[in-house]
């Protein structure tokens, strides 16, 4: 092979990965970005590719909602019920119930709505 077609097969190569981050970025799905990354890495194009470090900084942010989420799930009642207690809540307590609604599924205008709900209680 010449040069010339080795630097145009590395260049539909790198096309392909960033093809493959672009997409995984776009899906938010987090197997689907481990997939790309480590296509990217073992191909050696992380250096060559800017938006490596983003989908790398989105799959970190995804791993840590994910955790969250499994932190949120094994609440107990008697947390909850702790929490239902305080008469004049913490602002970071509304803004955290508010984000554990979000992040169990519910809509973001629900959780300003409570976080609303919660302000003109008290």
């Amino acid at each position: 092979m010449t040069e010339t077609h080795e630097q145009t097969e590395e260049e539909i190569q790198i096309g392909a990965a960033v093809t493959m981050l672009a997409r995984a970025m776009t899906n938010g799905d987090r197997s689907e970005l481990e997939k790309a990354i480590q296509h990217t890495q073992s191909h050696a194009f992380d250096h060559k590719i800017p938006e490596f470090s983003q989908a790398v900084a989105m799959l970190e942010k995804i791993r840590k909602l994910e955790q969250h989420n499994v932190d949120i799930q094994v609440l107990d009642k008697g947390t909850l019920s702790e929490i239902k207690s305080f008469k004049h809540p913490p602002v970071v307590v509304k803004a955290v119930m508010a984000a554990m609604l979000v992040l169990l599924g519910h809509p973001k205008e629900e959780a300003e709505v409570f976080i609303g709900k919660v302000s003109n209680r008290f």
